[in-house]
């Protein structure tokens, strides 16, 4: 486990909805000028269409890359058969080239940053191909809203994000110190899940969550830390009010070392 203070690692989201891949991968995808919109043409779509409604910031999603989106897909009469919305309005997490998605959404996610809006207009060879699903038709065309809220970089899954927002004046956290701390955590979307609890730790000693203490290092007393701590060195497994593969934030203070 990496910590790194200011890291380049952005997170928003989690999920266990993982819809069907079809075998056949169909054409490639392409993206419209600026205006365009998503075909809906009766006579079906005969590839990927890609209109970005708004473009993020940050580092761009890329092949290995795990992105969390919001999303709504529709069919071309407008109808909808799946959502976030839906699932606990719990953003959807996707390991980009794994094909655990359908291949419009593989192709269709590329390129996408944090904040940024984007409709897919997806052909039925990119979605569930011939067969369909238990909810979708065989050679049914897929329209989707999605909205990218977060994005951990392939090589970055390890690293825990913290940002100071406030820095103490007394005695400095060290590896092998009692301190007291108070602490917020959540899920991305906001859900808090402990709320403002005390809890007094030896850093080191495996009483907490190892991320977690080595990320109080450095921290003065008096001082506020924000940390986002991705799943694979924080909760992988979840627990009772964490899901499974899902970030976890906390807010810090330190009140006492010693």
């Amino acid at each position: 486990m990496a910590y790194t203070v200011f890291a380049s690692l952005v997170l928003a989201g989690c999920g266990d909805k993982t819809p069907t891949t079809p075998a056949d991968a169909g054409t490639t995808g392409t993206t419209p000028k600026n205006g365009s919109t998503p075909a809906t043409s009766s006579a079906g779509l005969k590839e990927l269409k890609i209109l970005d409604v708004k473009v993020g910031t940050g580092k761009a999603a890329a092949v290995g890359d795990t992105i969390w989106v919001h999303y709504t897909g529709t069919f071309a009469d407008g109808k909808k058969f799946d959502s976030t919305k839906d699932h606990e309005n719990k953003p959807f997490g996707v390991v980009l080239g794994e094909g655990s998605v359908v291949p419009g959404w593989e192709k269709g996610l590329l390129g996408m940053k944090v904040g940024g809006e984007r409709k897919l207009s997806i052909p039925w060879k990119l979605g569930y191909g011939e067969n369909g699903s238990s909810s979708i038709p065989p050679k049914t065309d897929l329209y989707f809203d999605i909205e990218a809220v977060g994005l951990v970089k392939q090589n970055e899954q390890d690293l825990v994000q913290g940002k100071d927002i406030k820095v103490g004046t007394g005695a400095a956290a060290k590896n092998g110190s009692k301190v007291t701390i108070r602490y917020t955590m959540s899920i991305p979307g906001g859900e808090v899940v402990e709320d403002k609890k005390t809890v007094t730790i030896t850093i080191g000693k495996g009483e907490a969550m190892d991320s977690l203490e080595q990320a109080i290092i450095g921290m003065k007393v008096g001082g506020k830390r924000n940390l986002i701590i991705p799943p694979r060195v924080g909760l992988p497994n979840g627990n009772q009010k964490v899901p499974q593969n899902c970030p976890v934030i906390f807010d810090v203070d330190l009140l006492k070392v010693g």
